[in-house]
């Protein structure tokens, strides 16, 4: 697994202060944060290095 340095900016900060708000949450800016976490990884899986894009990504909580 590839170390993974966070950016500075979350599109999630002002969303992990609704009290429970989780991931499948529908007022997510989902395309944001899939965006600002493939520039973190460089478009690239963390397990096993290959190319990902954001129409076939999936992101785990």
């Amino acid at each position: 697994m590839i170390p993974i340095h966070k950016n500075r900016e979350n599109p999630l900060l002002e969303f992990v202060k609704i009290p429970g708000v989780t991931f499948d949450d529908n007022r997510l800016p989902r395309k944001e944060l899939k965006e600002s976490l493939l520039k973190e990884q460089h478009y690239l899986c963390v397990y096993c290095m290959s190319r990902i894009h954001e129409d076939a990504m999936k992101i785990e909580d």
